[in-house]
């Protein structure tokens, strides 16, 4: 979605304080977690939609998040309906593989409906919409648009949306209390917290969904892992080293969702701007996996999946010693 990492992490801590502030401590406050953390899951489903509708899905979608897309191209994203469907689709089935519950599940496929009913991709009535929808939408609101045209330019909008994108009374009790959560935001390192850590998270989940970015890589990462492990095995590795193996293959792709679809998909070398773009995928491998205790290590592998041993691979350009 072109937003910096932790991005949704702070709109889980917004989205926790908005919640907090309307009903005190009690189970929606993890809802309201969860479904900020897994809003964007789905992002890589539409991903080539997005491609072909805006040029470059990356950029395209970070300017559509910042409004400072084009009139006519955001008529067109507004009329794509089937991109919301396809990412509300899958944010929808990560939630429920996880076994986050239906609040949760329901609140990942409702972030696109609006109060005044002409949201995507049903165009619900308000009744219909749950309200950890809208905290979650307020919340990243106020964060990308506080980002980029600073705050009283984010609450003026968020104002002016009122009873439209979310209900007035809501969209006023964040804009009465913005410059204070934003200010604990920014005083206070955002943690990743238990709110989707209290079970195992299949990696090969993580994988398939690394995998809807690009339609011909469908199952790429998988088949990576099962080839990888057996290449361990022939070699002798013990299983613990095997099992890193696989985890690190089935997340060696994750950096690609920063780099726009176009460059993937173009035919024969990139011109060397382009290609030094798609060479940050394992930068940004590294970089997510860094921020996750669990996946650090087979992170670190990951990220030197494209080195060579000459030293003309990347990022790090390392070459072998031996």
């Amino acid at each position: 979605m072109g937003q910096p990492l932790g991005h949704s992490r702070r709109v889980a801590s917004l989205a926790r304080m908005l919640g907090h502030a309307m009903h005190g401590e009690s189970e929606h406050l993890r809802v309201a977690e969860q479904v900020a953390l897994l809003r964007w899951s789905g992002c890589t489903a539409n991903a080539e939609g997005f491609s072909h509708l805006l040029g470059d899905d990356v950029a395209g979608r970070r300017a559509m998040l910042d409004l400072t897309l084009d009139a006519h191209s955001l008529q067109a994203v507004h009329q794509a309906t089937s991109l919301a469907v396809a990412h509300c689709e899958v944010s929808g089935e990560v939630a429920k593989t996880l076994e986050l519950g239906n609040a949760v599940e329901t609140g990942l496929c409702r972030v696109f409906e609006t109060y005044d009913g002409t949201g995507r991709p049903l165009g619900l009535k308000h009744e219909h919409i749950p309200e950890v929808a809208y905290q979650v939408v307020l919340a990243g609101d106020l964060e990308i648009l506080s980002r980029t045209h600073g705050v009283e330019t984010a609450l003026n909008w968020i104002t002016e949306q009122s009873n439209q994108r979310y209900p007035a009374s809501l969209a006023a009790l964040l804009v009465q209390n913005a410059r204070e959560w934003l200010a604990n935001l920014e005083a206070t390192p955002v943690a990743i917290t238990d709110a989707v850590h209290d079970k195992d998270v299949s990696l090969t989940l993580v994988g398939d969904v690394i995998d809807l970015k690009l339609p011909w890589l469908s199952g790429f990462s998988r088949q990576v892992a099962q080839l990888a492990a057996e290449a361990a095995r022939l070699c002798g590795q013990s299983e613990a080293a095997i099992d890193l193996i696989a985890k690190a293959a089935l997340l060696h792709g994750l950096g690609r969702a920063a780099i726009p679809n176009h460059l993937w998909n173009t035919p024969g070398p990139l011109a060397y701007g382009a290609a030094e773009r798609t060479q940050l995928a394992s930068y940004w491998t590294h970089k997510a996996c860094a921020q996750i205790n669990e996946l650090a290590a087979p992170g670190e592998i990951a990220a030197h999946a494209y080195e060579r041993l000459d030293g003309s691979g990347h990022f790090r350009a390392f070459a072998s010693r031996t």
